[in-house]
This record gives C-alpha cells, sequence and structure tokens, in this order.
C-alpha cells in the first residue's frame, strides 16, 4: 500500500507537466498516471480534486480520472463524536463533566453538529471547551479562537518577553505570508524566509509554523491549511476600506477561474465569518465577478460553484438574516445550482434556505443533483420554501433527497416529506418542475412528491419528469424466484406514485397545465387511474407528452388509451403536445397504424382542441394521412405543429385536402419541420395562397428542396400573407 496526502498541494507542477501529462517527469505526476509502481495499491487524499500549477494564473490536471474510485470522506457519524469526546476529556479532571457539557452543547446546536463531524474541528472545539472558552457558532470562530488561545499562551508565558501589541504585529505579518503563499501557491518556505516574513521566529515556537518532515532540507510550512486560510482571509478583511487593494483582494475570493476558484473557497468562507454582519462589500465582490463571468460565458460549473460559495458565505457569517438580504440584492433573475451528486454541506442549504426567504424581486430557482445527506437542512429548505414570496419557478431534481439513497446510514427520512410540504404551502410558485428517478427510491419517499401539488393553490403550470420502469425486469424476477431477493420496488413504486399523483390531482384546483414524462402514461395504472383523475380536472387546459431517450421514445397501447381517454372525457382541454420517437403496440400481431387510429378517433371527439404539437422522429405513411385528417374533422383547431423526418408527398397533399375542408374554418397557423416533397411544398404552397382563413405558415426544412421550396414561394406570391417565415 503506498499513501500520498494532500495530493492537491504537490509543488513543483509547471504548465508543460499539465498541458501533457503522459510525457511528465514530475515523479508524483507519473506515479499518478501509472507510469511505475503500476501493481501496487495506493490512496490519494486530498481537498480538492485538482492538482495546480505553481503561478499566477493556475491550470489543473483533474485527479479522479487517474484513479479507479472516487471517495468524499463524511466524517465522523454522531456516536463517532461522542466516543472521540469521552476519549479526549478521560484523562482529566473534572473530563466526564466537561464531555457531558460538551455533547449536550453539541446536541442542541445544529451547526455544531455538523461542524464537528469534521475531526480536525471536533479535536478543537474539545481543546476550546477543555479551556473553559466560550461555544463557538462557525468554524470561522473555532480557528480564530484556536490561534487566539496559542498567541494568548505565548504572550503569557514568563519565558517570552512578547507584549500584545507585538503579538498582534507578528499575526499580521503572518497574515501577508499566508496570503501571498495561497496567491503563489507556494507551499513551504526557508528559516530565513519566516523570519523576514514575520520580523522574528515566534510562529515557529508558538506552532502555527512548522518544520515539514518530508524534505530532506529544512523547509517550515503551515501548522494545518485550515489555519493558512483564516490568516489570509484575515489579511484581504483587515484591508483599509474602500481602497482599490481591498476590493481586489476580495475580487480575488470569487475568483472567474475554476482552479484559483478552489484555492480561496475556505479563505471566501473565513473572509464572511470575519465580516459578520459587514458582508456588504464582500458580495459586492461576488456580483462584479459573477457579472464577468455571465459575460464571458464562463462554464456553468463555475456560475453554480460561486452561487453554492455565497450561500455558504450567508450561513458562515453567523449573522444569517442580515447577511442573505445583503447577497439576494445581487442575484440575477434565475438562480441555478448543480451540485452533480456530490452532497452540499449542511450550511449552504441553510444559507440557501435564508436566501429564499429574504429574496426581494421575482426570481426563478433551479436546483439539480442535489444529494443530501443531513435531513435537519432539508427540512430547513423545506421551511424556507414554504415562506418565500418571490419564488415564481422552481425546477428542482428531488432523487437525492430520499435518505435511503443519499445516506443509508441515516434512519429519519422525513426531510423529503418537509420539502414537499413546504411546497404544498407555498403561496408563490406558478411553475413547478420536479425531475426524479423512482425506480430505486423509498416508497414512502415516492408516495410524497405529488404531495407538492395536492393542495396548492397557487401552481398553474407542473411538469413531471418522472423515471420509472412499467414492470420488474426479468432479471429481478428471477432472483425473487431463486431466493437471492425478497422483492423489486420498480414496479410498486410506479404504482403508488401513480395512485399519489392521481389523488394530488382530485383535490387540486388550481392547476392549468400539466407535462407528463412517458414513462408514467406506458404504466398499466395509468388509464385506470391516472387518465380519470386528469379528465375530471375542471381547470386543466393543456396536456404535454414527451417520451423517454432525448425526450422522445414509444408510448404503448396503455399510454396511447390513456391518452384518449384523457382527450375524449377532458372538457376544458384546449392544447395538446406529443413528442415522442413513434407509435408501437404491445401485441406484435397489431400493427402501429392501430394506435394511430385510437389516437386520432380521440383526437376528432377532442371539441374544446385548439392547438394541437406532434413531433415524432418517425411515422409510417399511412400514420400521417391519419393525422391529416385529424385537421379537417376539427372544429375549433387555430394551430397545428407537425414534425417528422419526412413530409412525403402523400400527406403533403393530404394535409393540403384537410386544410381545404376544415368546415368550421378556424385554422390560423401552421407548423412543419422536415425534409418536403417538391411537389408537395408546391401544393401547399397554393394553399397557403388561397386560403381565406391561414394567417401564418412557419417551415423548417431539414433541408429544403430548392424547386420545392421556389414553387411554393412562387404560390405564396400569388396573394399577399398577413405573416409568412421560412427557416432552412
Amino acid at each position: 500500500m503506498f499513501m500520498i496526502e494532500n495530493v492537491d498541494e504537490t509543488p513543483g507542477v509547471s504548465e508543460d507537466d499539465v498541458a501533457d501529462p503522459d510525457h511528465t517527469k514530475h515523479p508524483i505526476l507519473r506515479y499518478l498516471l501509472k507510469k511505475y509502481l503500476r501493481e501496487t495499491p495506493s490512496i490519494l487524499t486530498s481537498r480538492s480534486t485538482e492538482v495546480t500549477t505553481g503561478n499566477s494564473s493556475p491550470k489543473a490536471l483533474h485527479i479522479p480520472l487517474y484513479c479507479d474510485a472516487h471517495y468524499n470522506v463524511n466524517g465522523f457519524s454522531p456516536g463517532d463524536v461522542d466516543r472521540y469526546i469521552d476519549q479526549f476529556f478521560k484523562c482529566r479532571k473534572d473530563g466526564e463533566k466537561d464531555a457531558k457539557s460538551l455533547k449536550w452543547a453539541i446536541s442542541v446546536d445544529d451547526c455544531l453538529q455538523d461542524i464537528v463531524r469534521n475531526p480536525f474541528y471536533a479535536v478543537i472545539v474539545s481543546i476550546l471547551w477543555g479551556s473553559r472558552i466560550r461555544k463557538p457558532n462557525t468554524c470561522t470562530e473555532i480557528v480564530e479562537e484556536v490561534i487566539a488561545l496559542v498567541a494568548r499562551r505565548y504572550v503569557e508565558d514568563p519565558k517570552h518577553s512578547m507584549t500584545k501589541e507585538k503579538m498582534e504585529e507578528c499575526l499580521g505579518n503572518l497574515a501577508k505570508l499566508a496570503w501571498d503563499s495561497i496567491a503563489t501557491d507556494k507551499f513551504d518556505f526557508t528559516s530565513q524566509e519566516v523570519k523576514e516574513a514575520i520580523g522574528n521566529d515566534s510562529v515557529i515556537h508558538m506552532g502555527l509554523i512548522v518544520e515539514d518532515p518530508t524534505i530532506r532540507e529544512v523547509r517550515y510550512k503551515f501548522q494545518h491549511k485550515t489555519f493558512k486560510e483564516l490568516l489570509a482571509a484575515k489579511y484581504a478583511v483587515t484591508r483599509p476600506p474602500d481602497t482599490e487593494e481591498r476590493k481586489q483582494c476580495l475580487r480575488k475570493l470569487w475568483s472567474t477561474e475554476c482552479v484559483s476558484g478552489q484555492n480561496y473557497v475556505n479563505v471566501c468562507l473565513f473572509a464572511a465569518g470575519l465580516l459578520r454582519e459587514n458582508c456588504q462589500d464582500l458580495f459586492e465582490a461576488f456580483d462584479v465577478n459573477f457579472s464577468e463571468m455571465t459575460r464571458l460565458e464562463a462554464p456553468k460549473c463555475c456560475v453554480h460553484d460561486d452561487t453554492s460559495r455565497a450561500c455558504w458565505a450567508v450561513s458562515e457569517s453567523g449573522h444569517v438574516k442580515k447577511t442573505a438580504l445583503l447577497f439576494a440584492a445581487f442575484l440575477p433573475e434565475t438562480i441555478e445550482l448543480d451540485f452533480k451528486r456530490r452532497p452540499p454541506k449542511p450550511a449552504v442549504i441553510r444559507g440557501l434556505a435564508e436566501v429564499m426567504e429574504a429574496l426581494s424581486t421575482d426570481k426563478q430557482v433551479e436546483i439539480a443533483e442535489m444529494w443530501v445527506l443531513n435531513p435537519k437542512s432539508l427540512q430547513r429548505l423545506g421551511r424556507a420554501m414554504k415562506c418565500t414570496r418571490r419564488v415564481k419557478s422552481l425546477k428542482v431534481n428531488v432523487t437525492g433527497l430520499d435518505m435511503t439513497l443519499s445516506n443509508p446510514m441515516e434512519e429519519d427520512n422525513s426531510g423529503i416529506v418537509h420539502f414537499h410540504q413546504g411546497l404544498a404551502e407555498n403561496q408563490s410558485i406558478l411553475h413547478l418542475t420536479i425531475e426524479a428517478n423512482i425506480d430505486r427510491m423509498d416508497e414512502f419517499a415516492v408516495k410524497t412528491i405529488p404531495q407538492a401539488i395536492q393542495e396548492n393553490k397557487s401552481i398553474r403550470d407542473l411538469h413531471l419528469q418522472v423515471y420509472c420502469a412499467k414492470s420488474c425486469p426479468h432479471r429481478c424476477s428471477n432472483k425473487i424466484s431463486k431466493g437471492f431477493k425478497t422483492h423489486c420496488s420498480r414496479e410498486r413504486n410506479a404504482e403508488v406514485f401513480i395512485d399519489s399523483l392521481s389523488t394530488a390531482l382530485r383535490l387540486n384546483s388550481t392547476l392549468q397545465s400539466l407535462y407528463l414524462s412517458g414513462y408514467i402514461l406506458r404504466h398499466k395504472k395509468a388509464l385506470e387511474l391516472l387518465a380519470p383523475a386528469i379528465a375530471g380536472h375542471q381547470r386543466l387546459r393543456a396536456i404535454y407528452v414527451k417520451g423517454f431517450s432525448g425526450g422522445r421514445g414509444h408510448i404503448q397501447d396503455p399510454g396511447i388509451e390513456a391518452l384518449a381517454y384523457v382527450m375524449k372525457n377532458t372538457k376544458t382541454l384546449t392544447s395538446l403536445s406529443i413528442q415522442l420517437n413513434g407509435l408501437t403496440s404491445v401485441d406484435a400481431t397489431t400493427e402501429s397504424a392501430n394506435c394511430a387510429i385510437k389516437l386520432c378517433e380521440a383526437l376528432k371527439k377532442c371539441r374544446t382542441l385548439e392547438r394541437l404539437e406532434l413531433v415524432f422522429t418517425w411515422m409510417f405513411a399511412r400514420e400521417k394521412l391519419l393525422f391529416a385528417e385529424v385537421i379537417s374533422a376539427s372544429q375549433n383547431i387555430k394551430e397545428v405543429i407537425l414534425v417528422w423526418r419526412n413530409m412525403n408527398k402523400s400527406f403533403l397533399f393530404a394535409l393540403c385536402k384537410a386544410i381545404e375542408e376544415q368546415c368550421s374554418g378556424s385554422l390560423r397557423k401552421v407548423e412543419l419541420a422536415g425534409r418536403f416533397n417538391a411537389e408537395g411544398l408546391g401544393e401547399l404552397g397554393r394553399i397557403v395562397s388561397t386560403s381565406e382563413t391561414l394567417q401564418d405558415v412557419e417551415l423548417h426544412g431539414k433541408p429544403f428542396c430548392r424547386e420545392g421550396f421556389q414553387a411554393f414561394v412562387d404560390k405564396v406570391n400569388e396573394v399577399k400573407l398577413t405573416n409568412i417565415r421560412h427557416c432552412g
């Protein structure tokens, strides 16, 4: 076994090493790329996922690409914390009493519970508690207090003739050294460099700077990277107010460069903790850099990281109400957070919750791939969703909110319930999008998802991008039959979700548009439970159905029958959009045209339909003709959008005939996209030029046939239309 700690702090990495790692001569990078000792098991520890170059514009080498596995270390469990505290105070006078009082203090403080999960902070908190120092509330206070404790003991020691004023000067110089070392990616110093920077060697005797045992020559480094980051933050926030130097330092904390941003993450948080409620200029610096990233179209990951870091800074300040108001004033109209399945710190979620409540203008919020480990922080976010009055649109992926997936060791799974209850009681959200893959989710969690709209009085548009299996796969059934597995949750979860959604729709009275993924409709329960619930809704006017692969896919007989039921029985439906790969039947002897027949018959009977959008990857010629007949039979249709690969001659002629024969004359707009037949396109131009009701025609050729399009234009020019556009 070979282990390298803090591999992200590897010194001596050049731009050439990063640009062409396969030909690097750096020993650590060569080992990382398995140029030698390939068969030796190895562990690399790192606070960052990047190895960076040591210059003012650092470049990065992504570490996980060269590893077989990548793990996030979550730290102590609550039981581990208690055992560590007992062990720490075991041999001390009044140790049992101190241990008991500290454990109680932690148990009543959610923030401190999260902090001491980090073993480093658990050590320092125990040291401070044993020294009778007040209970800290943030990471900043913890590190600040331990540095102050070390400095105070050094000054009070009669062996050292140093005044408090001189100690403050030394710490100020040490803060400058910390800031410069981060800016230049310098990790170690000679004894002479330390003395020149500080003025003496007191910080070495204090233990804040220690000898590096990994280097042959005598070199010194900071005792812990956290001390260096807090001191660097202290240097930044103690620059004179309203000076260019201070502004540049604070802007550095929100760097537009990914790598530089990683180097300053904790420095930024400590700066917020030091400034406390006076974070105005810190968030002004955020606004400057955020605007710059937007202008330069920076990668989304950088934008999301800066936003989540700012939420964390709100929590770290210790004055969350005041700092949340300051930060909220600089947020863009759309707040985007994509955690990419990396569990955010509870402090990030707490800060986000405070910001949601502090918003003073209408916002759109998008939260993607947020896997939560702590149910209490999720409960707090749920309360914020209930109280906020400025979030008008919310898009959230809720799969990772299920503790059985994100944190199986956690028994409390009530957080996802509180979150959806908060949405249900919200009075401002008009547009709600919920994404979820419910196959492996807990049944209890699946049931709570539709409850977000059950009694909600504000939501008008609901998008349910839910992915689920329609039945248990054969592989799983075989395992159950052989006793290797007790049950399969896939089919049961789909049934529970459809049942819960049907109940929620029956009890909802405000919904006007509903977006459903094809996964939901293809289940056998969709016709039995969901279709009647949709059809019975009194205010539902628009329904959107999307398929599976890339937004398109198959819906088989049960889904078609459910759609047909909805169209026949929904008395308020005015808009229908179906986007699929194609139409298929579960019966091998049944032609797919039978599915098209069912769908078209239902469309003809939908008397209230005004807008129809059909997007198919491919269709048979006979199916296209059936959809053309729908237009002539429709009584109130005003807008038709048809998209598929091949707009063949027979369909275009049938469509032209349908437009001519439409008895009601209600059709105002036609939009077509595909590869057009030249003769058919000319016929369409003739119909367009002679139609008295058609006002808007939009064609998207993929590509256009020159002869056909010219014939279309020639026909159209005979009669001037109100509006005509073409897109090639």
